[in-house]
């Protein structure tokens, strides 16, 4: 009672938090001169008697459980021709529905606002307060993500509540409803997000390494510019919706209805799409620039912390590379125990964060990248790069490392489960790059016979003194732009031209 009396007196309608926050810089800090510090010496082979006791336990190993397409998956197709895939729940009493429509921000750069305006959206039969209610009331939620060339529309939650649910969802789809209130919120949303974003070290980063990467027309792929960004009415955004649900699509279902009860439902009340779907527009994903030379973009920014990448493009997508670059990865890049966690933190102490890897494209046609990263202070940006450049061009070997990074390979497979709608998901992605079987199941059993040797080579293959892309947001008073030129032409860039405005 006391507490209830005290919560009645204190907290009222009236009520509100001021929030202070002071920008600029902060003349009160003592500056202290950089200390000379001296490369350790890394014992990477040296083993304690702890660690020797560890290692003589023995210890059943856990046995891998792949996924089989054929067994842990069903298919089947609906009248108007849209392809189910289904895994049964048989845990509990949820599930997920997901309509994956093959029309994305490629096809229509507005689909890219639905993370701004979608849970906003409600039925036109309905208003948004009572819409939200019902959903509530079932415990189910709807979402609507888009992508470069699809879109996914979900609805989850309890099995029992699947029809309401199901109804109320095809309802959102068949008639969406946004207020001219919602868009003109919205489009200042934007507005105000934008100029946040300026001021955002990691957004900063983001985009600069998209500008790089991509270039100026990849990058913007998606942009709406504000000239446009004012025109937007309600009339279009529902217009846009409407038009990607007559599109060919997946329907992904993880729940606890028999599968043939799920097609003979959908059958019935599928009703957003129509009888005969539109084919898959012809479009080509944003695919990553060639690295034809050395070259360096720098954009100034106000901070005691630069951020730092390099970039190569490589070949074309080959699985039969996919066993060695997971050991590589592991080995060079992908734990405290690599070599980059060791060199660059541990041994020259010339990082905060760091880390590379030898990037797998989402889908077979396209490249891989070589990608590393560094957060440094300002002053030692040049000995971080010239660093790094060391440890591609003269990869550290070390059988120690090697043998770890191999186990660590092995016992992620062992230990790894891809469970309820994660396997709808897994498929997707081993479709995409042209597999037939689940992709762990190759590493799983090449990595055993693979030696340092081989990633050796593939290292000198790959990545020794390859050409590189480098990009820096750091702070143009404190870091060397002349002594940076010798990674490559430095090009300096504004925050207007990675962004875009």
């Amino acid at each position: 009672d006391e507490l209830l009396e005290f919560a009645r007196k204190t907290f009222q309608d009236n009520n509100y938090i001021v929030i202070r926050k002071l920008q600029g810089a902060n003349a009160e800090i003592e500056k202290v001169e950089k200390p000379a510090i001296t490369p350790i010496h890394v014992n990477r082979d040296a083993k304690s008697e702890f660690f020797k006791e560890i290692e003589g336990v023995e210890v059943k190993p856990i046995e891998p459980k792949f996924l089989n397409y054929d067994k842990d998956l069903s298919k089947a197709n609906l009248k108007n021709g849209a392809n189910v895939l289904y895994v049964q729940n048989k845990e509990n009493g949820r599930f997920s529905l997901t309509y994956r429509y093959d029309f994305g921000k490629l096809s229509n750069k507005r689909l890219g606002l639905l993370w701004n305006y979608q849970k906003y959206l409600h039925p036109k039969t309905s208003t948004l307060t009572k819409f939200e209610e019902e959903l509530y009331n079932i415990a189910c939620q709807i979402t609507i993500s888009p992508s470069q060339d699809y879109i996914e529309a979900r609805v989850e939650g309890l099995s029992e509540n699947f029809s309401k649910a199901l109804s109320l969802f095809e309802e959102l789809l068949s008639n969406p409803n946004i207020e001219q209130s919602t868009v003109d919120n919205m489009i200042k949303d934007i507005q105000k997000s934008r100029n946040d974003a300026k001021k955002n070290q990691q957004s900063c980063l983001s985009a600069l390494a998209d500008y790089s990467v991509y270039g100026k027309n990849g990058a913007f792929y998606d942009f709406i510019p504000e000239s446009e960004l004012l025109k937007i009415t309600p009339q279009m955004l529902i217009h846009d919706i409407k038009e990607a649900t007559k599109y060919s699509h997946q329907i992904l279902y993880y729940g606890d209805l028999e599968l043939n009860n799920l097609v003979n439902t959908l059958n019935k009340e599928h009703i957003s799409s129509p009888s005969k779907l539109k084919a898959k527009p012809n479009v080509k994903l944003i695919e990553k620039l060639p690295t034809k030379e050395n070259k360096v973009y720098f954009v100034h920014y106000d901070a005691k912390q630069s951020y730092c990448r390099q970039f190569n493009t490589s070949v074309v997508f080959d699985d039969n590379l996919t066993p060695i670059i997971s050991l590589y990865n592991q080995y060079f890049g992908g734990s405290m125990n690599s070599i980059v966690f060791q060199e660059m933190r541990e041994k020259r102490s010339l990082a905060y964060q760091a880390q590379s890897r030898f990037v797998n494209p989402s889908r077979k046609g396209m490249t891989y990248q070589n990608m590393s990263h560094i957060a440094t202070q300002n002053d030692k940006v040049i000995d971080a790069f010239t660093a790094f450049n060391e440890l591609f061009d003269q990869m550290p070997v070390s059988q120690t490392n090697f043998d770890l990074s191999k186990e660590g390979v092995i016992s992620s497979i062992r230990t790894s489960r891809t469970t309820k709608e994660g396997i709808i998901y897994s498929y997707l992605n081993d479709m995409q790059k042209g597999r037939k079987q689940d992709g762990s199941i190759e590493i799983y059993n090449k990595v055993p016979s693979l030696t340092i040797n081989d990633v050796v080579d593939f290292n000198n293959k790959f990545i020794k003194n390859k050409p590189k892309t480098y990009i820096v947001l750091g702070n143009k008073d404190q870091v060397d732009l002349k002594k940076l030129e010798k990674f490559g032409k430095v090009q300096i860039l504004t925050l207007e031209e990675i962004f875009g405005y």
